[in-house]
């Protein structure tokens, strides 16, 4: 830069060029936004307009392409001694300057592309069309370097040449420029270093250090070096700014024996003053010290005689920090020329700053997946859109048990089975064209030894810009282990640890098949067995348990053989078994295989060194392809083989509708219910009553269920007539008011208010001579209150004697409410309803099921609602089942109410969530 004249003629400020200080011939403040207009040229590059020929000149040194000619101050691309040219990024021109055209001698007429005869040819082609290709795609952002061009009447003249990208908003590469500087002495042409050419090479070597400076600080060092041969700017700094409540940090400062800053907290020094007020600022000292007086700013460092300095603004016109310089010599003013030049260099320094902070966040970026992708526990790899691997981690080696290098290029599914493969494939297809791009799947995988292991593969797919998937990461890790363990885990479940055979559940779920098969194929039949080993006792007892285990083992591998493939053969437990004779041709082909296995039985069994003879009872269902349910069916299989265990040893029977459960039977299912009693198999069902005219919750009655290991969820009335024959009746209502005042207490901790719970008693609990003690006792034990429970009777109770009265009202003394259930039904009087102390009568469903279709039944129901408020009763309906009921029961008077239409019954933690909700019933209709 030494070589350029240092001349600032130009630079000198007419009078009043800028206005003044009121009183004084002062140069006053200058502020860009007054007296500069800002535009873009093409490339979206900001660049500063004004009345000076060198301002003019900024603009024209891009505006001046060909066919383009700057009006301001007569100065157009003609006179600027670097030739440019913008490119698209196939190569094709878009503009050139003047000058270029006249290096290049086209006048007019100037070549399409950049692979055209008057860019390509001689000395340098191939590194200037090398270098754009690459900057084309994104891998380099620019470069220089040299290149012979052939001119007019054919001489040739040695350039160098520079070219970088510019991109759009979205970081791609908008277009290419070319800039061609000629060497000493090839162009004669070439007008003298003048202000302007000086201006001409300070922008060509910014462009040139932008490209070439990878670090911020040495950047704007450079720029500092050049903007010294321009302008008093010996000087000068860079600060950016977080903005109020943030820090100012210096990448750059130069002072008088200063070449660092520390950063500090955002405040009122002059960096601040133009950072906020977004705009330029040109002073000298008397306008420096205007403004202190004034409290715009505070100035941080010694007193300079000359101030300057612009706002960093990105191209999103952001304003990121400051760009100054300062002088200390009186003669050193600078001008609008100085602070336009100043601007357009802080766009390249806006630009490098954000540009190397998007750089380093991508390192960053890069950094940390890189260290994820390295040190991941779990293999991942990079799949390319053709189905090659780009690179793998080292659990990713592992896992396959090959090297990266060994990996790189193969393709993914080469490690997959075949099956395993397409299933990939089509599920990553389908996945990511719906525009869901992780799928995760567990698939086996191939080891380079041939080891096939399970992985749980998570592929996702990575989009271009575009939107279009670029390549996918897949994540793959190895849960051979996991896989083995939940398969024996899946077998425990659904096998006979003992015989190794199917249990209750598997086999349930193959006669449910059977039975959805059956109703699709007319022809298609199958039948069920059910056996039981004969004289399995006598062993067990004589010889052991463990004899008895093996006696069941041999068992089932003795059957086995007697039966087909398609047939399963299963244990549910002790010594009964149960097999699916699967696709029969007719029933005389199901009555061979039987026979089969009889025969099969006549044989001994060596156990413990002992012949043991012992055969099977067998019951069948041989048209089984008549039901509905698989539970039936093996219940029907299960009383014949009752009786044919009554007929005799050894036998088989073939069940008829006709056929009743016998003694054992009921004896088996009175046991069931006794070990129910003792375990935890009876559960409470909550349902809410509710006050009909607001929906509010005001009680739960309590609805006894029986939890079946293997039957699933009882309804009561399939097992409450069992409870009344064997007498454990009053164990059961026993069992059901403990757990009743329990959910009281439960209540009571979770919710404020009163909720208390209807409890139902049989009459036959009624009439045990300790039953009010025991309620008594369980109160107690509880510690529920009794004020809380609410027992329902029914009407028939009130007719069995003075001994229940007496009860009644020794219960009511307790504190117990007592409610009269499926009142209407029974035979009481109002004289009844006067001597007993009752609290509330319940409505029987029979009649809330027709009141809004018969007139007789809206009359019963009014006439009970009546008597309820007459006797001071309160009245509840049961069995409320649409709206249309609600409403008739709400005009006839009755204020109370419970069924399906608010709630079914529930589980007790589900009921404290609809409680814990404070809605009004029903949540949703129906």
């Amino acid at each position: 830069m030494s070589t350029l004249p240092d001349s600032r003629e130009s630079r000198e400020m007419p009078s009043g060029k800028e206005g003044g200080l009121p009183g004084s011939a002062h140069e006053a403040p200058i502020v860009a936004r007054g007296d500069v207009s800002r535009s873009s040229d093409s490339t979206g590059l900001e660049y500063a307009s004004a009345a000076a020929p060198v301002g003019d000149l900024l603009r024209a040194v891009r505006g001046g392409m060909h066919g383009v000619t700057a009006s301001r101050g007569g100065v157009s691309g003609a006179n600027a001694s670097v030739g440019v040219a913008v490119f698209d990024g196939a190569g094709n021109l878009l503009e050139m300057n003047p000058q270029l055209a006249r290096l290049l001698g086209c006048g007019d007429c100037p070549p399409p592309s950049l692979f055209s005869s008057g860019f390509v040819g001689l000395e340098g082609t191939t590194e200037v069309l090398s270098l754009f290709m690459r900057i084309a795609a994104g891998k380099v952002p620019g470069g220089m370097c040299r290149k012979r061009f052939c001119g007019e009447g054919g001489k040739t003249f040695t350039a160098r040449v520079t070219l970088y990208a510019e991109h759009d908003i979205s970081g791609r590469v908008a277009r290419i420029v070319k800039l061609v500087q000629p060497e000493a002495g090839e162009d004669a042409s070439v007008p003298g270093a003048d202000v302007a050419d000086k201006v001409r090479a300070a922008l060509d070597l910014i462009a040139y250090a932008r490209l070439n400076e990878r670090d911020l600080p040495s950047l704007v060092a450079r720029f500092h070096r050049i903007l010294r041969s321009l302008m008093p700017f010996e000087h000068c700094y860079v600060a950016l700014c977080d903005g109020p409540g943030g820090m100012v940090s210096y990448p750059y400062y130069r002072d008088i024996g200063v070449v660092s800053r520390d950063a500090r907290a955002f405040g009122d020094g002059i960096s601040e003053y133009i950072y906020t007020n977004g705009a330029a600022l040109v002073l000298d000292a008397q306008g420096i010290e205007s403004l202190e007086r004034a409290g715009r700013f505070r100035l941080r460092c010694a007193r300079p005689r000359h101030w300057i300095g612009v706002p960093l603004r990105t191209h999103g016109g952001e304003v990121i920090g400051v760009f100054a310089g300062k002088s200390y010599r009186e003669g050193d003013a600078y001008t609008v020329e100085d602070r336009l030049l100043l601007e357009l260099v802080s766009g390249h320094v806006a630009g490098a700053i954000i540009e190397r902070r998007k750089a380093f966040a991508l390192q960053e970026s890069e950094a940390r997946f890189r260290a994820i992708f390295e040190h991941s526990a779990a293999g991942i790899c990079l799949v390319g859109r053709d189905g090659l691997l780009m690179d793998a981690n080292p659990a990713f080696e592992e896992l396959l048990g090959l090297t990266r290098a060994e990996v790189v290029g193969c393709r993914f599914d080469a490690f997959l089975p075949v099956k395993a493969a397409s299933e990939l494939d089509s599920t990553c297809r389908s996945s990511f064209a719906e525009g869901r791009d992780t799928v995760s799947l567990r698939l086996p995988f191939l080891r380079v030894d041939g080891e096939q292991r399970w992985g749980r593969q998570i592929v996702t797919a990575v989009r271009d810009v575009a939107g279009d998937v670029a390549f996918v990461l897949a994540q793959v890790e190895d849960i051979t282990e996991q896989q083995q363990t939940e398969a024996r885990l899946t077998r425990m479940a659904f096998h006979d640890a003992l015989t190794g055979l199917p249990n209750r559940v598997l086999f349930l779920d193959r006669v449910e098949t059977a039975l959805r098969r059956a109703r699709r194929h007319e022809t298609y039949h199958f039948a069920v067995l059910f056996l039981d080993l004969d004289r399995f006792k006598v062993v067990n007892d004589s010889l052991g348990h463990k004899a008895g285990d093996e006696l069941l083992r041999q068992f089932a591998r003795r059957l086995e053989p007697c039966l087909r493939e398609v047939d399963t053969m299963a244990r549910f437990g002790g010594d009964e078994f149960a097999i699916l004779l699967d696709d029969m041709s007719d029933v005389d082909e199901s009555v061979n295989i039987i026979e089969r296995l009889q025969a099969a039985l006549r044989q001994p069994f060596l156990v413990q060194g002992m012949e043991v003879y012992t055969g099977a009872s067998i019951g069948a269902v041989l048209r089984a392809r008549d039901y509905t349910q698989a539970e039936d069916i093996l219940r029907d299989a299960d009383i014949a083989m009752y009786r044919a265990k009554d007929s005799g040893k050894g036998r088989f029977v073939v069940f008829e509708s006709s056929a009743a459960p016998g003694a054992q039977d009921i004896l088996r299912r009175e046991n069931e219910l006794r070990r129910a009693l003792d375990g935890d198999e009876i559960e409470l069902y909550f349902q809410p009553i509710v006050a009909l005219r607001t929906g509010r919750i005001t009680g739960l009655e309590a609805l006894v269920r029986w939890q079946h290991p293997e039957q699933g969820l009882l309804a009561p009335g399939t097992f409450i007539p069992l409870a009344e024959e064997s007498n454990l009746i009053c164990d059961l209502d026993m069992h059901v008011f403990r757990k009743g005042c329990l959910a009281v207490v439960a209540l009571q901790e979770a919710f404020e208010g009163p909720l208390a719970v209807n409890i139902n008693i049989s009459a036959r609990s009624f009439r045990r001579l300790r039953m009010v003690q025991d309620i008594t006792d369980i109160l107690r034990e509880t510690g529920c209150p009794p004020q809380m429970v609410k027992l329902e009777i029914t009407e028939n109770l009130l007719l069995t004697g003075l001994e229940v009265t007496d009860k009644l009202w020794r219960l009511k003394d307790l504190g117990l409410s007592l409610v009269l259930d499926d009142f209407g039904t029974g035979y009481s009087s109002l004289n009844y309803l006067r001597q007993f102390p009752m609290d509330i009568l319940k409505i029987d469903r029979s009649f809330i099921s027709r009141v809004h279709e018969e007139r007789a039944a809206r009359g019963i129901v009014e006439s009970i609602a009546n008597l309820g408020r007459t006797l001071g009763l309160g009245v509840v309906a049961e069995g409320i089942e649409v709206s249309e009921q609600a409403e008739i029961l709400l005009e006839v008077g009755c204020p109370h109410g419970q069924g399906y239409f608010y709630s079914r019954p529930q589980p007790f933690d589900r009921m404290l969530r609809t409680l814990e909700r404070r809605r009004p019933l029903p949540l949703s209709a129906g």
